[in-house]
């Protein structure tokens, strides 16, 4: 992610280290599953939970030898384990790790979303009251038309919020499945009842019919689901409009010498009588139209 456009919560959900945390947590779920069934030795089981580690940098260097990203966190896990790490990985393949880790990840970002709908609801809703009396000017095709108020403005990106939050709530429940259920999806070296383990711990649903992958239409919602909202955020031209230099009475305050608005408009906002644009010496003539003969 680009540092300058992230989140810090939301960054760090995405950090490689996080992810083979999860990656490793998907690992020792899974063994504790094996574990229950009598599978894997309690004593190399504890032996995995004590020792399981990762080195990023060593991930890193061995992924660039083997050109495979899980057999690199394996390897890395496996050499801080120790002999016991026979069992990790046990009946998996990588996206069972991968995958389920993905749908994990996503409904840890889609919590922040939600958290954060909720607090913008809350200030739209405070707004739109405050500025229930407020009058301004109504536009159509950006030309002025019949006065509105600002709260009515304020209220329509409530209601499309309230819409927008639904919307993301639904498509987290539907990327919430993992799979932990082999090469192709058979269950042929591991027990339904692992996967059943590994993802209830992980608040995940097992994907009812998988292959070797997590159906991708679950990712495409999710995906979808995030344009919506972007495209369809009617308070971004609301806001721009009033900050454009053609009616800006509001834009240029947070900008200065330091810190210009683009690298092509480098200099702060000018007050008019400091405006750089010569003023005409005379009016332009009128347009004249043909006369119909």
């Amino acid at each position: 992610m680009i540092p300058r456009y992230s989140l810090p919560r939301m960054a760090a959900l995405w950090d490689p280290e996080h992810r083979f945390l999860v990656w490793l947590r998907i690992e020792i779920l899974a063994c504790e599953a094996w574990a229950q069934l009598g599978k894997v030795p309690v004593q190399a089981l504890e032996e995995i939970k004590a020792r399981a580690a990762f080195d990023l940098g060593r991930i890193e260097a061995l992924e660039q030898k083997v050109r495979h990203e899980v057999i690199a966190f394996l390897t890395a896990v496996a050499e801080r384990v120790g002999e016991s790490s026979r069992y990790i990985h046990l009946g998996l393949t990588s996206s069972d790790v991968m995958d389920t880790a993905l749908a994990f990840q996503l409904q840890e970002a889609a919590d922040i979303l939600l958290e954060d709908c909720d607090a913008l609801l809350e200030t739209l809703k405070t707004l739109a009251r405050i500025h229930k009396q407020t009058v301004m000017v109504g536009r159509t095709h950006g030309v002025h038309a019949e006065p509105m108020t600002f709260g009515l403005k304020v209220a329509r990106w409530y209601s499309e919020m309230l819409r927008n939050r639904e919307r993301l709530a639904q498509a987290k429940a539907a990327v919430g499945y993992g799979k932990v259920s082999g090469a192709v999806g058979t269950y042929a070296h591991i027990p339904p009842s692992i996967e059943a383990y590994v993802c209830e711990r992980l608040g995940l649903n097992p994907e009812p019919v998988s292959s070797q992958i997590v159906p991708r239409d679950r990712h495409a919602q999710f995906l979808g689901m995030l344009a919506i909202i972007g495209a369809r955020a009617r308070s971004s031209p609301g806001i721009g409009m009033p900050s454009s230099s053609e009616c800006s009475p509001s834009s240029g305050r947070h900008w200065t010498a330091s810190r210009p608005r683009s690298a092509t408009c480098s200099g702060p906002r000018l007050p008019k009588w400091q405006s750089p644009l010569p003023k005409p010496r005379k009016a332009l003539p009128p347009c004249r139209t043909r006369e119909t003969p």
